[in-house]
């Protein structure tokens, strides 16, 4: 079974009656028709603090193949004999019954239907459901409830065998088909644990700059001093941790986890009651106060380390230009054509380069045609043989001329940019980016003068990482950088990381057209 919410389930289930002549007419499901055997599944949930139930989307339950259930028939305080802890499987989408039943009108309508989640074979039917509670409207399953164990280890695989859950139906229908339903109850409770944030707040004068909120990566867990293995799972890019707990007895859940370079701890005891569900948020740790200077490290986990500190060993690039890069803000772009704004809200921060080039050596854009226009709500980037496409085009646009380059190549236009699509997503593979940034892009005009203008500091810092230094050609002599900058139907802007960029373009895809691509990235 899968789990996605903390709910309950609602089983639908059909017998018809086995009479030769009402076989083909009468039953219309799919498997064994002389079964006439069929599960529904809807959600009711856990129940939370207010009690009310959980019911999002997001959180769905999923039964999937070789789920079972056992399934027994009271009558008078004693079970039916046919019907005693049959098991119902899922098979390929449907439900199928061990055993054959055959419905009888009369007989089923004084019964009362008993289900439970996960099936055993081990059920003993004398020790483990005791019938006779029914005569008084008690809960057969009480004993079993009460001698469940709940395991440490709660992972994916584990998870479900240990989610008990009981339900008591009655049958209704016609003479020669019935149905009983059977609303499944969650008898453990569920305990569910989210990490807490590490937060950046800023200390930057100069430049008003929005608090940066990171994940941290959960450590190790515990459960009653055991050591523990949750279940985990991902909901709107978030971590949640879920354990199941015996109800109505005190637990202890301990762990810790990683903020930046730091381990920390944590503890919570409490008691929850059958049924019920409840969120523990851990308490963030406090503030991280910063100044975000150029020439700082953005890490692969998101986190930032200033360049007057140890070189960090799991640094990706390093910080450019520090303030809200978004058009948007910084230029008038109005937020309908703001790429970055409508893919990555909370890139707010700053903007960082690579800390090398695609490939060691320079190579072409491997196509002619003009990728400016392809989509809408976009900016265009195509100067028009213009001198200087900072001012055609000011601002921090890169993300946006590198997603219409994506776009047009994507959709199998001719004369694509080939080659550099396929640095671009190359790139990405081999250097993933941290969850709080926008992926690696084509930097325009207007940000490769940015890497210029602080080239000095950014290059001492990427000496002491390792990376490959930025290079001029007034050193060179040779060796330019590709913007995301169209300059007409076959020429591009490139940069040369001089101090004039008036005449910098050259033909896209010649072959002696080899330049650099430095990719940068927003966060």
């Amino acid at each position: 079974m899968k789990y996605y919410n903390y709910i309950s389930m609602l089983l639908f289930i059909c017998f018809a009656a086995l009479t030769s002549c009402i076989q083909d007419d009468n039953i219309d499901n799919e498997g064994n028709s002389m079964q006439g055997f069929q599960i529904s599944v809807s959600d009711t949930g856990f129940k939370t603090d207010n009690a009310t139930r959980a019911t999002e989307n997001n959180y769905s339950t999923v039964f999937t193949n070789g789920d079972a259930i056992g399934i027994f028939a009271v009558r008078n305080g004693g079970i039916v004999s046919n019907i005693n802890n049959v098991k119902c499987t899922m098979q390929d989408g449907s439900w199928e019954m061990d055993t054959n039943i055959e419905y009888k009108e009369s007989e089923f309508k004084k019964m009362s239907f008993y289900a439970y989640y996960p099936y055993s074979e081990t059920f003993d039917s004398d020790t483990d459901f005791d019938a006779s509670k029914t005569l008084t409207d008690g809960d057969p399953f009480e004993e079993y409830v009460a001698n469940w164990k709940v395991e440490a280890d709660q992972n994916e695989t584990n998870y479900t065998k240990y989610d008990l859950m009981t339900s008591v139906g009655k049958a209704s229908g016609q003479r020669l088909k019935g149905e009983v339903s059977f609303t499944m109850q969650h008898r453990m409770a569920l305990a569910v644990l989210q990490m807490p944030n590490v937060v950046y707040n800023f200390t930057n004068t100069d430049v008003t700059i929005d608090n940066y909120t990171l994940p941290t990566q959960a450590g190790t867990f515990k459960l009653n001093n055991q050591t523990a293995k949750p279940y985990e799972q991902v909901i709107d890019s978030k971590n949640y941790y879920r354990f199941l707990i015996n109800p109505n007895k005190e637990f202890t859940i301990e762990g810790t986890y990683i903020a930046g370079k730091d381990e920390k701890g944590y503890d919570h005891t409490a008691t929850l009651t059958s049924g019920q569900a409840k969120l523990y948020k851990v308490k963030n740790p406090e503030p991280i106060k910063q100044l975000l200077s150029v020439g700082d490290y953005l890490c692969a986990d998101g986190s930032i380390v200033s360049k007057d500190v140890n070189v960090p060993e799991n640094a990706v690039g390093i910080v450019f230009h520090v303030g809200n890069p978004q058009p948007s803000v910084t230029n008038g772009v109005t937020a309908a054509n703001d790429a970055l704004l409508r893919d990555y809200p909370n890139a707010i921060h700053g903007l960082v380069m690579a800390l090398n080039n695609t490939q060691t050596d320079g190579i072409n854009m491997g196509g002619t045609a003009l990728y400016h226009g392809f989509a809408e709500n976009y900016i265009g980037c195509n100067t028009g043989n213009a001198t200087l496409p900072t001012a055609t085009y000011p601002g921090f646009l890169g993300y946006n001329n590198t997603q219409l380059l994506i776009l047009f190549h994507e959709s199998g236009m001719p004369n694509a940019c080939t080659v550099a699509y396929e640095q671009i997503a190359n790139y990405n593979t081999t250097v993933p980016v941290p969850a709080t940034a926008s992926p690696w892009y084509i930097p325009n005009m207007q940000e490769l003068n940015s890497i210029r203008d602080n080239m000095t500091v950014l290059n001492t810092m990427i000496s002491n990482i390792g990376g490959t230094q930025m290079v001029t050609y007034e050193a060179t002599g040779n060796g330019f950088y590709w913007s995301s900058n169209e300059r007409n139907n076959n020429t591009q802007w490139v940069h040369r990381m001089q101090s004039d960029i008036a005449g910098s373009w050259i033909r896209r895809d010649s072959a002696s057209s080899k330049g650099y691509y430095r990719l940068v990235l927003a966060f």
